[in-house]
């Protein structure tokens, strides 16, 4: 996390990641060079005002009480969780590509394997880049490459400075959050809130944008290109400790297993023609994109949720964000369906959203518990948890959200 965060501004992110102790702060003093100038390189947020440090007290006492490790589950847990998600990639990759199923067994087995492919990225590499599987790092970074460049033939190092540092620390700033709209004018490729120009084009979003979604994996493989060649995801500057000849070294190598696992030992070892070998996995991964393209955005594009805004300050030309950090993040994210158990073990709890933004590092598994704890603390503090019912409900929201925000008016039923 020093390494990805150095050069910016990590505030927001050392709280999060040291939520249940002020030791390190004491610490940090004893380190410090002098008061930085200027304006920082994204934007600042407002001090907190005290609902992070009643949710973070709260829970603390939880997990005080219940004897548990806030970061950590057990070794029985961790080995049930990636070995689940692994045998059933690996069954289904085994499905798809072997020339003695029929061609239409193994293409309705894009389906489940596309599904195995996001249980990997969700529940065993989405825990890694937040840290709270081992304590040595290198083995949350290999973990994390292992599942995202090995199995999915994607980044790790994009995805960390994608999620890690431009979603989780700027959620729906537009211009920054690299999961928002590209800009407020014509720049944008649709539009997710009022707060942006109105343009005839949006009219059918919400019929495009969720097909375009089954590319999602495809879209990710091409920003590969801009990571490397500009150092850029997005908005978000690459840390120089993650451009270097290592990581790209790294970046080769996954992608070099990637295609030995997907199409040389189909096509070489079992004889799979060519042709169904791609299409199988381009099914795949066209169901493995529905599921991330949807969810993901639903779960911060509606009408329900805050649309925070970088205003710059015409002086210092520091650029600012009216809000609290962890008030934004409650305010920025849907819940729903806190209480799955599936959701919440199989799909990385993606269900308690709120609670991970407040909490990333700690291991996923609890959130279901604290969800209680946040809603209690934001009511008392009069902030609104823009959840709704079931998934279902989740994608209908979006989708319909979508829908309005493709009229002039700010409001269509």
């Amino acid at each position: 996390m020093i390494l990805l965060f150095s050069g910016r501004d990590c505030t927001e992110s050392f709280r999060t990641y040291h939520a249940f102790t002020d030791k390190p702060y004491p610490i940090l003093e004893k380190f410090k060079i002098r008061t930085l100038k200027g304006p920082s390189e994204l934007v600042r947020w407002k001090p907190d005002g005290g609902f992070y440090k009643a949710v973070r007290e709260r829970c603390a006492e939880y997990f005080k009480q219940e004897k548990l490790d806030p970061v950590r589950q057990s070794i029985l847990y961790e080995i049930y969780r990636f070995s689940t998600s692994l045998g059933a990639k690996l069954v289904g990759m085994y499905f798809l590509t072997h020339p003695s199923f029929p061609l239409w067994v193994r293409m309705l087995a894009a389906i489940p394997n596309g599904f195995a492919g996001v249980t990997i990225v969700v529940n065993v590499m989405h825990m890694a880049s937040h840290v709270p599987t081992f304590h040595n790092p290198k083995f949350n970074y290999l973990l994390g490459w292992f599942s995202m460049d090995v199995l999915c033939g994607q980044s790790f190092d994009v995805w960390l400075h994608e999620h890690v540092v431009g979603h989780h620390q700027y959620t729906n700033v537009i211009t920054i959050d690299p999961n928002c709209p590209e800009g407020y004018g014509d720049e944008a490729l649709y539009r997710g809130t009022t707060k942006q120009t109105f343009y005839k084009r949006f009219a059918y979003q919400f019929i495009w944008l969720p097909l375009v979604s089954f590319l999602l994996v495809w879209e990710n493989r091409l920003a590969f290109i801009r990571y490397w060649t500009k150092g850029m995801r997005k908005e978000i500057r690459a840390s120089s400790f993650f451009t270097g000849t290592s990581s790209f070294i790294y970046f080769i190598l996954g992608k070099l297993f990637w295609f030995y696992l997907s199409f040389y030992m189909p096509n070489v070892w079992w004889g799979c023609p060519v042709w169904e070998n791609v299409l199988g996995i381009f099914l795949m991964e066209m169901v493995a994109g529905y599921f991330v393209g949807i969810t993901f955005p639903a779960n911060h594009i509606t009408n329900k949720v805050a649309w925070p805004m970088a205003i710059k300050d015409p002086k210092t030309g520091d650029m600012h964000v009216d809000a609290e950090w962890a008030v934004a993040q409650v305010q920025t994210t849907k819940d729903y369906a806190y209480d799955s158990w599936v959701f919440t073990n199989v799909f990385g709890s993606l269900n308690n959203h709120s609670c991970h933004h407040l909490f990333p590092a700690m291991h996923h598994s609890h959130y279901q518990k604290i969800y209680p704890i946040v809603k209690q603390a934001a009511k008392e503090f009069n902030i609104k948890l823009p959840d709704v019912g079931g998934y279902a409900d989740l994608v209908f929201d979006y989708i319909h959200h979508l829908w309005s925000m493709g009229y002039e008016s700010d409001h269509r039923d």
